[in-house]
Parts: structure tokens; C-alpha cells; sequence
């Protein structure tokens, strides 16, 4: 025990270490990530696409083919890194190296996740438990093989409280600089992320103002730099291109894309999220797969879905529509031919227009279900799953015994830190309404949690992946809160 001991509780200041004994344990994980990716047929590649990488990926060859950045509905946060690598590779080289970038990336993380911790409240102990509980987690460690923005969002955040941390302690301008650039390619990969800002902004004031600097302004300011120069170019970029204002991106992803299965299935997660239905197509807890919008072929409900989706909640219907109403628009929907184009597709307007009937009817008729009902029903969507669902790429019934027990496992290990987690986010509440450093870690899941669920009422469970390493965080601070607090020494 004490041999062990020594390896691994070394000092934290040995980053040698550390640094390599996450890139090793990381390492396996992303191996073991490309043995199950999706390549998307792009020949070459090693990674998974998601359902979302073209439009990270697309605009970013259009620039280099044509010299136009379309389509432009995302921020260029994510492919900025793609095209400096395309400068000078293939596009599947690119895109490799941008998996290894990410894996990087993810594996310095853990190891700085653990020195903020250490930082914010000055124990070794939470240091450990902070560096492997990081590093065995799989809920926001398994994205770094996928060409999405989870992974390089997950480190950049945690790089930014790293310096910003940094500058807490020397005041030095540089770690201001930096932290503000991370903070804007956060900002820039999930666009979700601006009011962050406005929280390191106020850490910085306020930690400014304490230590009796007499220009704590100018901190903010300094911060503040590179977000003001780089999405101002942002804005006058838009400005030329699309004759409007504007600062983030030009829409909702999705939201107007054109074709038909857009426009129904954006017509039905409006519906869903008035009443807190889960729109998230794949989940077996959804009831999106009622309406059969992404199955094929057309006239398929009865063969591919039957008793595969949760039944629709009987308090939702109002005097416009009932089960009956939501059967038949279903029925109607098995027949529309996705492929079509959106002019010829009267069906597509009937059923948008039916969803958005429905919708508001609940919303005038019943606004207890609508304010109140659904919100909670969406964070039950967001929190309550096994935590486990990209775990394996095969369904549980297919697991062999080994892969359903590490499944089951971890599926405990994400209940209890949800539990732990938000426990240590509660008893740091007193400090951290005075904006010190534990506000960084509570401001960031307090911020992910409510703005998710509660007010966009998104429910896809990888949105909260950018916030689970500070729960973390908090997950090691209640457990060493309750050793100090209830385990003699």
C-alpha cells in the first residue's frame, strides 16, 4: 500500500506524471472509442461523425473551395482548428489529426482540472480526487474520437478556470489574455456559453477590487479584449454577407433548414417541449418515435415502432386536439415522402400547422402544464437516464456479461455524482455568492443546469458534458466535506 501510495499520490507539482498517466489511461479510452467509430464512409478517417459534424465540417471546405463560408448557421469555433490543419493536409489527414488534438487536449484537462481544484480550496486530497475520478469518468471522456464540439468544449473550459486561477494568484495580464481567448472559442464552439463572460468577468472584478487594486476595471477589460475583437469580426463578417446584425449565430441550428423532414420534425419538438416531451429521436424514452419521423420507409409505424415509444402523457390534451387528433397526425406524417421537395409537400404544411395548433392550445389552455409542468419534466429528461448511453455502441441486451457489469457500474457512478455533485454545488452556495473562486466551478454546473432543461427545454443528455467536470469538482468536495465533517481522524 504505501509502494502504491508513492506512485500515485505523488506531489501534484510533478506534471510529468500526471500528464503522462492521463494521456495513458485516455489513450486506451480513445483507442477503444476508434475500434467502435462510424467513419461516416469517409474512407480513411478514424473517427465517428455525429449527426452534426457536417455542419462543422462543410462550411469549413466550401471556404476553402469557393471562398465562401456557407452554410453559416455555426459559429466557426470548431472549424477554425479544422482549417488551419487543412492548409497543409488532406481532409482525412485534418480531420485525424483534429481527433488527436482533441484526445490532447482532453488528457492535459484532466490534470488541470485537478490543479484549479487544488487552487480553489487549497487541499492536496482534493486534488487526487479530483485528477482519477476525472479520469475514469466515461460520460463526458468518450466524445474525443467524434468530430463534435463536446471534447474541445469540455478542455477549453476547464483551461479558461485554469487561468483565470493562475491570474488570481501573480496578476499577471498574459493568463487574462489567454483565459479570454479560451473562453471566446468556447463561446464560439457553444454559443450557449456567452453569459459565462459575464460570471469570469465579475470573478475578475470583484477578485480585482478585493485585493485592493486601485484599475480593477481594466482586468475585466483585458479579458474582455478578445471576445470584443474577434466576434466584432464575427459581426461585420455577417453584416456583408447576410445585411443583418448579428452577434452569435443567425439562428437556432435546424430551426429554419430547409427540406421536409426538417420542417416536420422541428414542427414536433416545438409540440414536445411545450408540454416536456422528449424529442430526442433515438431514446427509447422518447416519445418523438411516436410520431415516426425518422423511420423509413413511408408507411413503416406499424412494422418499425410499434410499442417502442413512451406513451403520450393523457394531461396534455386541450379542447383543440386528443389522442385521437395526435394518432391521426401521426398516420398523416407515415405517409409524407421525406425525400420530396418542401413546395410539393402539402401534407408538410398541414402537419407544421397542426403542431403548432396543438402547441399553443396547451400553452393558453393549460399554462400550469406549460410554465411549470414542462420545465420539470425537461430536467427529468436532461438528469434522470443511465448515464451510460454512449458507452457501447450495442444495445444492453447485447452485452456480454463484462460490458452490461462495467455498464451497471458506471451507470452507479453517474447517479452518485449527481447526487454528491449537487450537494457540494448547495453547500458552496453561501460562498459562492461573493464571486470567489468556487464560484467558477458552481457558476459553470448551476449555469448548464438551468439554462438546458429549464428555459431553452433541451433534453439531449450531452448538453450537460461541458459542465460535468466541475460537478465533479463538487462531487470531491462533498466527500472530503463529509470526512471532515462526520469521520474522526
Amino acid at each position: 500500500m504505501n509502494r502504491l501510495t508513492k506512485i500515485f499520490l505523488r506531489n501534484p507539482g510533478q506534471w510529468q506524471f500526471w500528464v503522462i498517466l492521463a494521456l495513458f489511461v485516455k489513450g486506451l479510452i480513445f483507442l477503444l472509442q476508434i475500434a467502435q467509430a462510424q467513419n461516416g464512409g469517409l474512407a480513411g478517417f478514424l473517427g465517428s461523425f455525429g449527426g452534426d459534424t457536417k455542419t462543422y465540417i462543410d462550411p469549413i471546405d466550401n471556404l476553402l473551395r469557393s471562398g465562401s463560408y456557407e452554410p453559416d448557421q455555426r459559429m466557426p469555433g470548431y472549424g477554425i482548428i479544422y482549417f488551419f490543419l487543412r492548409l497543409g493536409l488532406t481532409k482525412v489527414i485534418a480531420l485525424n489529426v483534429l481527433l488527436f488534438l482533441q484526445y490532447i487536449a482532453a488528457s492535459l484537462s484532466v490534470y488541470l482540472l485537478a490543479l484549479s481544484a487544488r487552487k480553489i480550496f487549497q487541499s492536496t486530497a482534493i486534488f487526487y480526487t479530483v485528477f482519477y475520478l476525472f479520469l475514469i469518468s466515461t460520460y463526458s471522456n468518450l466524445e474525443d474520437a467524434t468530430l463534435l464540439t463536446e471534447s474541445l468544449t469540455n478542455s477549453f473550459l476547464i483551461f479558461a478556470v485554469y487561468f483565470l486561477l493562475n491570474w488570481r494568484e501573480t496578476y499577471r495580464t498574459i493568463y487574462l489574455i489567454i483565459a479570454g481567448i479560451l473562453t471566446t472559442e468556447v463561446i464560439f464552439l457553444r454559443p450557449i456559453f456567452l453569459p459565462l463572460l459575464l460570471l469570469f468577468a465579475l470573478f475578475i472584478l470583484l477578485t480585482a477590487r478585493k485585493s485592493g487594486k486601485r484599475y480593477f476595471l481594466k482586468y475585466a477589460l483585458v479579458f474582455l479584449v478578445p471576445f470584443i475583437l474577434i466576434d466584432g469580426a464575427w459581426i461585420v463578417r455577417n453584416f456583408a454577407v447576410n445585411k443583418r446584425f448579428i452577434p452569435l449565430m443567425a439562428t437556432l441550428y435546424g430551426e429554419n433548414e430547409d427540406g421536409v423532414k426538417p420542417k416536420v420534425e422541428w414542427a414536433a419538438i416545438d409540440f414536445l417541449k411545450c408540454w416536456g416531451g422528449n424529442y430526442v429521436w433515438w431514446d427509447p424514452r422518447s416519445e418523438m418515435r411516436y410520431f415516426n419521423i425518422r423511420e423509413t420507409p413511408a408507411n413503416s409505424h406499424g412494422k418499425l415502432m410499434q410499442d417502442k415509444f413512451k406513451p403520450i402523457p393523457s394531461d396534455i390534451y386541450t379542447s383543440v386536439f386528443n389522442a385521437d387528433s395526435l394518432a391521426a397526425l401521426r398516420d398523416v406524417i407515415a405517409t409524407i415522402d421525406f425525400d420530396s421537395s418542401l413546395a410539393n409537400c402539402r401534407d408538410c404544411a398541414y402537419v407544421v400547422a397542426k403542431f403548432k395548433k396543438y402547441g399553443l392550445s396547451i400553452k393558453k389552455e393549460k399554462p400550469f402544464l406549460y410554465y411549470i409542468i414542462a420545465p420539470a419534466r425537461m430536467f427529468s429528461n436532461f438528469f434522470v437516464h443511465s448515464g451510460t448511453y454512449n458507452l457501447f455502441s450495442k444495445p444492453a441486451n447485447e452485452l456480454n456479461k463484462l460490458e452490461f457489469l462495467t455498464k451497471i457500474a458506471y451507470s452507479l457512478f453517474y447517479v452518485f455524482s449527481l447526487i454528491l455533485g449537487f450537494t457540494g454545488l448547495v453547500l458552496l452556495i453561501p460562498r459562492s455568492l461573493l464571486f470567489g473562486p468556487e464560484s467558477l466551478v458552481t457558476g459553470i454546473v448551476a449555469y448548464t443546469t438551468v439554462i438546458h432543461p429549464l428555459i431553452l427545454r433541451l433534453c439531449e443528455a450531452r448538453y450537460f458534458m461541458p459542465a460535468w467536470p466541475f460537478l465533479l469538482v463538487l462531487v470531491a468536495y462533498t466527500l472530503i466535506w463529509v470526512r471532515n465533517k462526520f469521520v474522526k481522524s
